[in-house]
């Protein structure tokens, strides 16, 4: 979804753009993920593909996101072999943690994060719920740092300063390899102008390190107030319970561009989670939209954790648009084009 809206971004503004893309929705059989698993040392298939890509279009930079579990490290000495530059934007934790999301068993989890080898993750299979799994990522990603693989990375893009200010202190990327470049925001907004309504709204992913849980249970003892919840994940069965409440609403699965009506009549935006977020994208196009946003006090103990949003919840209630809103940094589009443009014309070819 952001890849797509960065492309159009860059080509409105006369950039070309080659996507080069993997779908994880296609790891399907035992064997697959056999495959994915041995990959992840060496990737023939995208070292080719990409080295002919390259050869074909010859371009200045290759901008990556996420790059696992499909296409791996191998795609950075593929880059580095045809003399292009590379830029990462970071989008979680996968440098420092297999599970790319510092979080296990209920609260944030550190454990790997000044290892130079992931032995926390493979004991308690974090990567993908695997033991195995987490052996073969950890392993691989000890190889490609003894290499010096992730050397040919020459720019790192941070969406959040916090997590900028992580990698520099565990990962060691020095100053001059990063910039914070907060996301943008490009929605399409009708001016007619629409009133709050008095609910409250969760948008995102339903899982565990998402707190959704804990936002229920606090809302379930808080009749007079209404929540609408709208996303999909592993834990849809968890959440659909609370439908027997009258004053939570399970919406399911709504499409981006339907999104903004909700973000524009709720009173505030409600933002749970329960590990370091990177940026969350539903926290940009709420604060775009002048929305409020309620954030958790991030804590491992469950009761701290409902005890901080319920406490938050009817301060927010009580004081309304006095309460001091939480709000991210983003950028506009045309702020960002500038930021990213200039980043890419430090490694622009001579024609």
């Amino acid at each position: 979804m952001y890849v797509e809206s960065l492309k159009k971004l860059l080509e409105k503004n006369g950039h070309k753009v080659i996507l080069y893309t993997k779908n994880s929705k296609n790891i399907k059989t035992l064997w697959d993920k056999i495959k994915v698993g041995f990959n992840l040392f060496w990737n023939t298939t995208v070292a080719r593909e990409l080295n002919e890509l390259i050869q074909k279009e010859v371009p200045d930079v290759v901008h990556f996101n996420n790059i696992y579990p499909l296409i791996g490290a191998t795609a950075y000495l593929i880059c580095k072999k045809n003399r292009v530059k590379v830029i990462q934007t970071i989008h979680n934790y996968r440098f420092m943690c297999p599970k790319g999301i510092l979080y296990r068993e209920g609260g944030v989890c550190e454990l790997c994060i000044s290892k130079r080898f992931f032995s926390p993750a493979i004991q308690f299979g974090c990567y993908h719920g695997s033991r195995a799994a987490s052996f073969l990522y950890s392993f691989a990603f000890f190889i490609h740092k003894n290499m010096g693989t992730f050397t040919s990375i020459n720019t790192y893009i941070f969406p959040s300063l916090f997590t900028q200010q992580y990698y520099q202190r565990y990962f060691g990327i020095s100053g001059s390899r990063s910039i914070y470049l907060p996301h943008f925001v490009d929605l399409q907004v009708s001016k007619k102008k629409i009133e709050k309504e008095n609910w409250y709204l969760y948008v995102g992913r339903l899982s565990e390190e998402k707190g959704i849980l804990q936002l229920l249970e606090v809302f379930k003892n808080l009749p007079k107030f209404t929540l609408k919840v709208i996303g999909e994940g592993p834990q849809h069965r968890e959440v659909n319970i609370y439908r027997k409440y009258k004053n939570i609403h399970i919406l399911g699965h709504v499409q981006r561009v339907k999104l903004v009506p909700y973000y524009q009549k709720a009173r505030a935006l409600i933002v749970p989670s329960l590990f370091y977020e990177i940026g969350p994208l539903v926290s940009y196009e709420a604060t775009a939209l002048n929305t409020p946003i309620i954030i958790a006090a991030t804590s491992s103990n469950d009761e701290d954790i409902k005890i901080s949003l319920k406490k938050k919840l009817l301060e927010y209630n009580d004081k309304n648009n006095s309460y001091p809103k939480n709000r991210v940094k983003i950028s506009t589009p045309e702020e960002y084009i500038k930021v990213i443009t200039r980043i890419y014309s430090q490694y622009t070819r001579e024609k």
